[in-house]
């Protein structure tokens, strides 16, 4: 079965997800912590994902860029890894 999960991210990240997810969006949750959803298959065994929050200004990790958070002053960029 499908569902749409939300992750919270810190500047680094390792999660245990389901299958293969979807990338859905990166953005703010209503708590303004950093966010990403995924569409997930519930019944489909977990693998580590790990995902890497910078800053404008700041090294750019190795991996696939996902999305921009504006958070007040700060703009974060998301990568996974």
């Amino acid at each position: 079965m499908s569902q749409i999960w939300k992750y919270e991210l810190e500047s680094t990240t390792v999660l245990k997800i389901p299958g293969n997810p979807n990338f859905l969006c990166v953005g703010l949750d209503p708590t303004n912590r950093v966010c990403i959803w995924m569409e997930v298959d519930t019944e489909a065994e977990e693998g580590n994902f790990s995902f890497r929050v910078v800053g404008t200004g700041h090294e750019v990790p190795v991996g696939t860029y996902l999305g921009t958070v504006t958070k007040g002053s700060l703009v974060l960029h998301v990568y996974t890894e």
